[in-house]
């Protein structure tokens, strides 16, 4: 995996930072407290949901925001994935997505998921791989033998074996307690059963019992519906006797109040009879009042009529007002509407030439617009020319891929020559060790390393000069041969830097910039011919202007006329026609000498009366009277006819009593009877009752065996299953012992540790060599023990020096790195220099220009540092500090 770039927003102390990230080494350098390992929280905390440091996900939004935005980009096997983030202050969301695909992922434990397949390791081995923590560099070599076997254990996962191995033994102590109860619910489950046997024979004797009561129950309400049968005839007769007597009782008192009725309709028909003969005599004067209602009516009439006519006759003057009104300024009101029709197409016009006025400015606005378009683009592409002119012969995507295609070949070649010199580097070393350890044997020894032949002590002698010659001449090739390595790395550095430069040649963004520049350039052609033809109208505004200014002048002076003109039409509007008001007039007139002659006619009929309302109201009370009277004689035929009726029915209700009577001595119903078969009845009711408690009371009993019966085949059966499930638990609890034993010290982890333990230690030896220290082997034991090789002899870790610590710990710690991880791409190193005083620190820089500037496997690496030495080795350097406490990232250089 390569990062490639990330981008903070809203983060611990970062507002907005963006960072990219090429091969090489990247330094993030700055004071401390500025926000360098922030950037490395986030690539974490982006990449696989980890903090690096212990802050609350709530703590990672900068103060006063609601949210934290994260995107981390990254490549793996030559495609470009991006992961988005945004920490909200309740919920997290997470987006991951692929250039050339789309989104692949939208929540936060998919994207973890795919990353993980994408980089093909899971998280805690990729952080073990890729970051190196703060103080971690150098603790491998410094902490204590015992701190350090811990360490080595936790980086390649054997403390994750020694947990699970100590986490077993709880987990096998739990079932062995699940386990003891064993005898307890066996003995448990044998007296359940014998309780079930007790239940089952309980239950057989109520069954019987049950049975027994059932058929004397049937007996008594045989007996008991007979005697029920008899008691229900003798309550039919008593109920008929009972209703027959009510009946009787009913009519002989309906027979009293219908009896009273009829002296009461005696006396209202004689008062009706007289009523009567009162009406009669004051019919006369009722007849009157229709007369004195109409001369009433027409008095009124009359009066209304006469103010109608006193309204027709003013509305009839002010039509004629407003008449003479409109006559005297009609003249002002055509010349004023005629102004308004010039005025309205001049300032449409006068629109339209203004309207141009804004589309020539716009105009121009789109020109200077274009302009500065161009010039920028000029700008830019000045910029790519002289980048482009350094390395291509012209400015063009062929010449740039051309020369590409060829300084990658030269590399290839180069690399293909490095690889060969390393390999005869490593052969001669091979053999000069192989001549000092021959050396070392022969000391005084008589037989020959080589062909094991006795040997003379002259003869011994002229075997250790030759080897002594060998080995000068293997030093002086390779001598030759390392000074011809280093030409080459810097050659091969010289290359990657000109590679780096023309793949950062934009020549596709030049040329789309020629097209841009000339299609701008087309457009202002174009503006500017709508420019030229606009001008001339525009000379015609001043002069409509003008025009329009002196028809305005004249219509203020018509205005007040037009007015009056308005105001005396809108009020004609308002009113009748003259020639309607003036018939209405005339309509009215007559209407009121109809209606005079007519009241004169009537005044005689009535006696012409001096008062038609005092003559009116008299009247009135003689007619009240009069309809009062009216209304008794009214009723003086239907009461006689009532009368007669009522006679009629008191006969029959005579002959019904009568009956009824006769019916009730009939019947012959007799009460004790009755009250003896009651008595017979509750008897036998009291019986059943007794009987049917005691059979409730069997069943209740019958049903409680049955539920105890029930409750206890459930407990045996729940008794049985943990019996099953105590065996299977006892069987696994040995499973699991064995699978302990399997995880303990001697078991997988003396397996993990021995496979582990060459793998290190081989590529400790390769890293170790990288350094130009005479440091010529390291090796880890099976028990994690460190031993280091210098001069052919075993040294203690106490006695390397500072330098020789720090490249043994950088060498062990990508070791074994690689031996969990398989290749690294990225290794990220938080404050490295921490605890380190100036010499070690320029011991460690050496280090790393070694390793990383000539030949490192490693094809990325960042730093984040506070030391500015650190820069040295930089192949791109970030700044970061804190202004008013925010952090922000500025890109310092690019070092070729």
């Amino acid at each position: 995996m390569i990062l490639r770039k990330v981008k903070l927003k809203n983060f611990i102390s970062h507002a907005e930072s963006e960072l990219e990230f090429n091969l090489g080494v990247t330094v993030l350098v700055g004071p401390n407290g500025a926000g360098k390992t922030s950037i490395l929280d986030a690539i974490v905390f982006g990449l696989f949901g980890e903090r690096v440091r212990g802050d609350k996900v709530e703590d990672l939004i900068r103060r006063g925001c609601s949210s934290a935005e994260i995107e981390v980009e990254f490549e793996q096997d030559a495609k470009n994935y991006i992961v988005k983030l945004l920490r909200k202050k309740r919920g997290l969301e997470a987006i991951l997505e692929r250039k050339d695909f789309g989104t692949i992922a939208n929540t936060a434990t998919e994207v973890q998921k795919e990353i993980e397949k994408i980089i093909g390791l899971d998280r805690e081995t990729a952080l073990k791989s890729i970051i190196v923590r703060q103080g971690e560099i150098a603790s491998l070599i410094e902490s204590d033998p015992r701190e350090r076997k811990k360490l080595l254990g936790k980086l390649i996962g054997i403390e994750n074996l020694e947990r699970s191995w100590e986490k077993m033994k709880d987990l096998i102590d739990h079932f062995k307690n699940m386990a003891r109860n064993y005898d307890e619910v066996k003995t448990k489950t044998e007296m359940k059963e014998r309780r079930r046997s007790e239940e089952k024979e309980k239950i057989k004797t109520l069954e019987s019992e049950l049975e027994n009561l059932k058929f004397e129950l049937e007996r008594e309400k045989k007996e008991f519906d007979e005697a029920n049968e008899r008691l229900r005839q003798l309550k039919e007769k008593r109920d008929r006797h009972e209703r027959l007597s009510r009946e009787l009782s009913g009519l002989e008192t309906q027979m009293g109040l219908m009896k009273s009725s009829l002296r009461d309709l005696e006396i209202r028909y004689e008062r009706a009879i007289k009523a009567l003969q009162e009406a009669e005599i004051l019919r006369r004067d009722v007849e009157k009042i229709p007369i004195i209602e109409r001369l009433l009516e027409i008095k009124n009439n009359i009066e209304n009529r006469e103010i109608v006519r006193k309204e027709r006759t003013k509305e009839l003057k002010r039509i004629l007002e407003l008449k003479r009104e409109l006559d005297e300024t009609r003249k002002a009101y055509e010349e004023y509407t005629g102004l308004e029709k010039e005025i309205s197409e001049l300032k449409i016009r006068i629109d339209e030439l203004s309207k141009l006025q804004i589309t020539k400015a716009e105009i121009d606005t789109k020109i200077k617009s274009r302009e500065d378009e161009i010039g920028r683009y000029l700008d830019e592409l000045e910029r790519i020319r002289k980048e482009a002119v350094k390395y291509l012969p012209e400015v063009s995507a062929e010449a740039k891929n051309r020369v590409l295609t060829e300084v990658q070949r030269e590399k290839e070649e180069l690399e293909k020559k490095l690889s060969r010199l390393e390999q005869e580097k490593g052969s001669l070393r091979g053999r000069k060790r192989e001549i000092e350890e021959y050396m070392d044997i022969l000391g005084e020894s008589n037989v020959c390393p080589v062909c094991k032949n006795v040997l003379t002590p002259e003869h011994r002698e002229k075997v250790k000069q030759d080897f002594q010659n060998e080995k000068q001449q293997i030093l002086l090739i390779l001598s030759t041969i390392e000074k011809e390595i280093k030409d080459l790395i810097g050659k091969k550095n010289e290359l990657d830097t000109k590679i780096r430069d023309l793949q950062k040649l934009d020549i596709e963004r030049a040329e789309r910039i020629q097209m841009e520049v000339k299609q701008k350039c087309a457009e202002i052609q174009d503006l500017r011919k709508i420019d030229g033809e606009i001008l001339p109208k525009l000379s015609e505004l001043e002069n409509y202007n003008k025009l329009l200014e002196k028809a305005l002048d004249k219509q203020r002076d018509l205005k007040k006329d037009y007015e009056r003109h308005l105001s005396a039409k809108r009020g004609l509007e308002r009113e009748r026609n003259e020639e309607g008001v003036r018939n209405e007039i005339s309509e009215i007139e007559k209407e009121i000498k109809t209606l005079e002659k007519e009241f004169e006619d009537l005044m005689v009929k009535a006696g012409s009366p001096k008062d038609l309302q005092n003559e009116y109201r008299r009247l009135r009370g003689v007619k009240q009277k009069y309809d009062e009277l009216s209304a008794i004689a009214r009723d003086a035929e239907k009461l006689e006819k009532d009368k007669l009726t009522l006679e009629t029915e008191i006969e029959k209700l005579k002959a019904q009593i009568n009956s009824l009577i006769g019916e009730i001595k009939d019947l012959g119903f007799k009460k004790e009877e009755l009250d003896k078969f009651e008595m017979i009845c509750q008897e036998k009711s009291r019986k059943i009752t007794e009987i049917s408690t005691k059979i409730e009371e069997k069943k209740k009993l019958l049903d409680q065996g049955m539920n105890i019966l029930e409750s206890l085949e459930k407990e045996i059966e729940e008794l049985k299953k943990q019996l099953d499930k105590l065996d299977r638990v006892i069987n696994f609890i040995k499973d699991l012992e064995k699978i302990r034993a399997a995880f303990s010290r001697d078991g997988v982890q003396r397996l993990l540790r021995s496979l582990a333990s060459p793998v290190i230690s081989e590529n400790a030896r390769k890293y170790v060599e990288k350094f130009n220290l005479d440091i010529t082997d390291i090796v880890v034991s099976e028990d994690f023990d460190i031993s280091v090789i210098k001069g052919g002899e075993e040294l203690p870790l106490s006695s390397l020096s500072g330098g020789e610590r720090v490249a043994v710990a950088i060498a062990l710690r990508l070791a074994i790195a690689r031996a969990i991880s398989g290749k690294i791409s990225t290794i990220i190193m938080d404050e490295p220099t921490t605890h380190l005083d100036e010499e070690r620190r320029k011991e460690l820089l050496e280090i790393l220009k070694n390793f990383f500037r000539e030949g490192g496997s490693i094809p990325q690496m960042i730093i984040i540092t506070h030391h500015r030495e650190l820069e040295e080795v930089a192949d791109t350097i970030y700044e970061v500090e804190k202004v008013d406490g925010i952090s922000r990232v500025s890109f310092v250089s690019s070092v070729s």
